[in-house]
């Protein structure tokens, strides 16, 4: 989260001295960087633990019983548990891309 504030902090930064950055409006910056927050965080809570866990399953031969599951065993890995911190990030993401989606005007249609 330290990462994502210093982002938001240095484009701030960035904009507060110039109005674009090519094409790019300060908004669509936030919401770009907002939108790649999430999205990292999500892939770290479900999947990005998991697959650092797995030598440490086959170390403690814990993996054979993921295997013997009547599911698929990569789902079975890669799903074992999930980080709640990463999930709480992903929606401080979310929120940001809510804040700079209002900030540019857009408005969701049904």
């Amino acid at each position: 989260m330290l990462w994502f504030c210093g982002q938001i902090v240095f484009f701030s930064i960035i904009f507060g001295n110039v109005d674009r950055i090519g094409d790019w409006t300060k908004w669509e910056v936030v919401l770009l960087v907002g939108t790649h927050q999430m999205i990292a965080q999500l892939f770290q809570a479900f999947f990005f633990v998991n697959v650092a866990n797995i030598p440490e399953l086959v170390r403690t031969g814990k993996l054979d019983s993921l295997l013997v599951l009547p599911i698929d065993s990569q789902f079975a890995v890669s799903t074992k548990q999930f980080g709640l911190d990463s999930i709480v990030n992903a929606a401080l993401g979310g929120a940001v891309v809510c804040i700079s989606l209002s900030r540019l005007g857009v408005v969701p249609n049904p």
